[in-house]
């Protein structure tokens, strides 16, 4: 499975690959309580990542806070899983 992700995750490269702001805010949590390790401090991590070929910092609008909690089904109390 992780060789297809790479795959989609390399052809999709060229038309930018979206990362949402509070997907740091969610790796900073997992490496602070331990359940994610990297082999650097966050801060390192981050621009390393951030820098990578394709990669697009997107920021949360007034309305995907709103749409979030208007999507159809049920989803976790936690505001990232949203």
């Amino acid at each position: 499975m992780t060789s297809n992700l790479c795959k989609v995750i390399n052809q999709e490269r060229s038309n930018g690959l979206g990362i949402c702001s509070i997907t740091l805010i969610e790796i900073s949590r997992l490496v602070t309580q331990n359940r994610l390790i990297i082999p650097c401090s966050l801060q390192e991590w981050f621009n390393i990542a951030l820098a990578q070929e394709g990669v697009i910092l997107l920021s949360i609008t007034p309305q995907i806070a709103i749409d979030s909690y208007s999507l159809p089904g049920d989803f976790h109390k936690d505001p990232v899983d949203k």
